[in-house]
């Protein structure tokens, strides 16, 4: 154990990381392990073991996370968790890499506030741009598909969805505009408050 403990007192490095993998996969006192990460108050490396948020690192409210999260964080950090763990990269372009289903948040930080940033996250339906509407089908099976850019024929509507792709629906039995945002809620939840703090902090930083 004091070897774990020893790790515990470096930096959170990549080297750590490794050693923390390690030890975590090896060890017979698991329990024990989790426990004593969960002690030292380090979110990352609880996570590096478990696969899991530690629960006493979440927030209790939007409230509680959106003040955590209007101060400074570390914009290189966030700028992994953006396109790996909460995997904003695959609906949002940013210096050309990205998809194109969502905005393209390249100057983002030049265009909203800290706390426009926060509000789109926690709650992406509080304001939809007119250009980003997300419209519904409802085929005549009842299943019903959302996308935008709809194009409504004779018979049948057409959308774009998430993939870059149009998807024709013949006879739908209705279509129309999406009450809610097409950007899922929820995806802070992939992310501890200090990751959603260091997002927060690489988009404001995006000019």
């Amino acid at each position: 154990m004091s070897r774990f403990q020893a790790v515990l007192q470096e930096k959170n490095n990549q080297l750590t990381d490794v050693v923390v993998r390690y030890l975590c996969r090896c060890s017979d006192r698991e329990k024990e392990l989790i426990k004593l990460i969960a002690d030292s108050g380090s979110s990352e490396i609880y996570q590096l073991c478990t696969g899991k948020i530690n629960p006493e690192n979440r927030p209790k409210s939007d409230a509680d996370r959106a003040a955590f999260a209007s101060q400074p964080g570390n914009p290189q950090k966030g700028n992994g968790y953006f396109s790996q763990k909460a995997q904003c990269q695959n609906c949002h372009k940013v210096a050309g890499w990205g998809g194109d289903f969502g905005p393209d948040l390249s100057h983002v930080g030049s265009s909203k506030t800290v706390k426009q940033l926060i509000t789109a996250v926690l709650n992406p339906s509080a304001e939809i741009s007119p250009e980003w509407q997300g419209w519904f089908v409802t085929t005549a099976e009842g299943q019903t598909f959302y996308g935008r850019q709809i194009d409504v024929g004779l018979n049948n509507a057409e959308l774009l969805n998430v993939t870059g792709e149009f998807v024709n629906y013949k006879n739908p039995k209705k279509y129309g505009m999406a009450s809610a945002s097409l950007m899922p809620e929820g995806l802070e939840n992939m992310l501890t408050e200090e990751e959603f703090r260091d997002l927060i902090a690489w988009l404001s930083s995006l000019k």
